[in-house]
């Protein structure tokens, strides 16, 4: 079961839902807020920090920050914002509420059914509308950018309940601009999607896109998996060989024509593929017609609707949960009132008052009216001004678990003391292994002690399913 999220502050941003965590980064929902009651939903692609102090990573996310935000296309995830914080590099995208393409494959595979043939070909049609652009984008000088996904894979695919598709994730785009280039004979992009030449690691072009998105629509029109086999080697040798069935093979409702354009899209040699997105989107257009891409997405989005109506009520409330404490975060004052108790929806131990403050107004106000009244002394007693700094103990769980601040280790747990923290703000990152980091804003003011206690939930690692493979068994049968 989902763990629930505790919404944060991040910068700017007030992060209201974890998406995903994988390898490298992860990814959330998040708002903003401006006068007049605004307020904008986006997603956060926020590199995790034990990956921060690998230059090259980081490097490679920078690029495709750069990349996407040259890409303005209905059918690319447009990219909004990119920095660093807290040692922290991040991308600010759009939000699409939706699933991606292998999500939507799996769902279908585990009830036994075929995506139809219809909404296939409209997906591949509006991914390769979008691929289109980004092979074809000229800068303002006028410069081809040669944008190259090169990772093209249904999980890259985002299909959104109102039936759009945009294509995702350039994060080993090549682009004429970029600052790290891929060397002939290094594999880059998930295996069983590589074209023949980018699986032999040499040099490729727009092309190897077309040839991915093949094996994608194959998969979509099937229901099964292409080349992937128990060993990365032997799915490379299947996707150099070239030999596979055609769709027809696997679903008796695909007819010659459709099996004749995916041939053509998945032919070893580049010279007899097609030669651009938008050929291979044409022959599709064409074998859709009468029906038009606007009626295939109204029907596409009613579909959407009928297979994940429990998870987008489910989404619907988490996000809804999560909109309401980011807009409480976002009530709270930006520097504390003396008057004013700490708020609890900040996840902070709540302090005892301390009469240091107090002490020192009155003393203040003492010594002012002994001036007043003793003119004859030359001067008033100096009063201590009040320290800048403050004592802060951490307690960590579970006891191995490592804060830091803007890539600067506090220490290790299970109990940090620090006793010069200076006052104000303070974002504190904590890991540990086999757990799921945490951010949390620390408060800290002058001549307290701060007592705060940050707990780590498990890492929960699901095993992974083939989700378009079935049981062994039900091979023979065919799906409804």
């Amino acid at each position: 079961m989902k763990q629930p999220f505790q919404p944060e502050i991040f910068g700017k941003y007030y992060l209201v839902d974890r998406i995903a965590v994988g390898g490298m980064a992860e990814i959330f929902k998040a708002k903003t807020f401006a006068q007049a009651g605004f307020e904008k939903l986006l997603v956060i692609k926020r590199i995790l920090t034990r990956h921060t102090v690998k230059e090259e990573f980081v490097t490679m996310f920078i690029d495709e920050a750069k990349i996407t935000a040259k890409l303005q296309h209905p059918n690319i995830v447009h990219t909004y914002d990119f920095g660093i914080l807290q040692g922290n590099a991040y991308i600010a995208m759009e939000c699409i509420e939706g699933k991606d393409t292998k999500q939507l494959l799996s769902k279908l595979s585990r009830r036994r059914k075929h995506l139809p043939e219809e909404f296939g070909v409209f997906i591949a049609h509006q991914m390769l509308t979008g691929l289109e652009y980004a092979h074809e984008k000229i800068d303002s000088e006028g410069v081809p950018v040669k944008v190259i996904h090169r990772d093209v894979s249904p999980a890259n695919i985002l299909v959104s309940y109102e039936g759009e598709v945009k294509v995702a994730d350039f994060g080993i785009a090549k682009a004429r601009s970029q600052a790290v280039d891929t060397k002939d004979g290094v594999l880059k992009g998930k295996f069983e999607y590589m074209s023949p030449l980018q699986a032999q690691g040499k040099q490729v072009d727009h092309r190897t896109d077309i040839f991915s998105t093949g094996i994608v629509l194959w998969e979509m029109l099937t229901g099964r998996r292409l080349f992937k086999t128990d060993s990365d080697v032997a799915t490379l040798e299947k996707i150099k060989a070239g030999n596979y069935p055609p769709p027809s093979a696997l679903n008796p409702r695909i007819c010659d024509e459709l099996d004749a354009i995916v041939s053509r899209a998945l032919t070893v040699k580049e010279e007899d593929r097609y030669q651009s997105a938008r050929e291979f989107a044409d022959a599709l257009e064409g074998y859709l017609y009468p029906s038009t891409p606007s009626s295939i997405q109204r029907s596409l989005k009613s579909f959407m609707g009928r297979v994940f109506s429990t998870e987008i009520s489910s989404e619907r409330e988490a996000l809804t949960a999560g909109s309401i404490v980011a807009a409480e975060l976002h009530a709270q004052p930006e520097t504390l009132s003396l008057l004013d108790d700490w708020d609890d929806d900040l996840t902070l131990s709540k302090p005892k008052r301390s009469l240091t403050i107090w002490a020192v107004l009155i003393g203040i106000i003492a010594i002012g009216g002994i001036t007043f009244w003793a003119t004859r002394a030359p001067e008033a007693p100096p009063v201590a001004p009040v320290p800048d700094v403050a004592r802060v103990t951490l307690h960590l769980e579970p006891e191995n678990a490592v804060a830091a601040e803007g890539g600067t280790v506090l220490g290790v747990g299970p109990e940090i003391r620090i006793e010069d923290m200076t006052t104000g703000s303070h974002m504190v990152t904590v890991e540990a292994e086999g757990f799921i980091s945490e951010t949390e804003q620390v408060f800290v003011v002058a001549g307290e002690h701060l007592v705060q206690r940050i707990r780590l939930r498990p890492l929960v690692v699901e095993e992974p399913v083939d989700e378009l493979d079935t049981a062994q068994s039900g091979d023979d049968q065919q799906p409804e």
